[in-house]
């Protein structure tokens, strides 16, 4: 994904140097494009995700540690409740409605036309397609400065909330807070304005 994404990045500026971006899987695939242009000897000027947690996928805990892990996920959501409850509703309703059309799909069954979003069964594929990806993707150091717009409020559990666990690969990571919460800031309009101005401050920055 990353390689063909740098293929048709090259095809229209074969010289660079590149601004990459990425919103959370996305930020991943914008980390990978920019190490394989690194290693092409190409210059990555700046390289921004959008609320990105560096996960190792690959690990897998105990059972204990499972459980533990589920408690923390489950106290966070509770947080974001208290904190964001339309935003809580808002992503639940959204859940069980994608669950709901794709048991449909499995069974064939479409009692309400419109009530069944056609493109659910296709964002499900992508959906576990992309967890497929990074279950395999191993997380390498990046030699460049990575910047970081981290979402106000969490709506999980976060092992490292400061820097997302990026410093483990990154030396250096720069955090430019947000507003709103994951699901949000590439909707609100007045979150978009202030990642706007905070993006063109980034970009004028001088690499040092």
């Amino acid at each position: 994904m990353a390689a063909y994404y740098i293929s048709l990045m090259v095809e229209k500026n074969p010289d660079g140097p590149y601004n990459l971006s990425g919103y959370c899987f996305g930020g991943i695939v914008a980390y990978e494009m920019a190490k394989q242009l690194q290693s092409m000897g190409k210059k990555v000027n700046k390289l921004i995700l959008f609320d990105t947690v560096a996960f190792d996928y690959r690990e897998r805990h105990s059972q204990f540690e499972k459980i533990k892990l589920r408690l923390k996920i489950i106290l966070a959501q509770v947080n974001f409740l208290l904190n964001e409850p339309e935003g809580f509703l808002k992503n639940k309703k959204r859940y069980l409605k994608r669950k709901m059309d794709l048991v449909f799909s499995i069974l064939k069954l479409k009692p309400n036309p419109q009530s069944v979003n056609t493109s659910t069964t296709y964002l499900n594929k992508v959906s576990k397609n992309n967890t497929y990806l990074l279950n395999k993707y191993k997380i390498v150091p990046y030699h460049g400065t990575l910047y970081l717009f981290r979402a106000k409020t969490r709506e999980t559990y976060i092992e490292e909330p400061k820097f997302y666990g990026w410093t483990s690969f990154v030396k250096k990571v720069k955090v430019i807070n947000i507003g709103g919460h994951h699901y949000i800031i590439l909707k609100k309009p007045e979150i978009l304005k202030e990642i706007a101005e905070k993006i063109q401050i980034v970009l004028d920055e001088k690499n040092q």
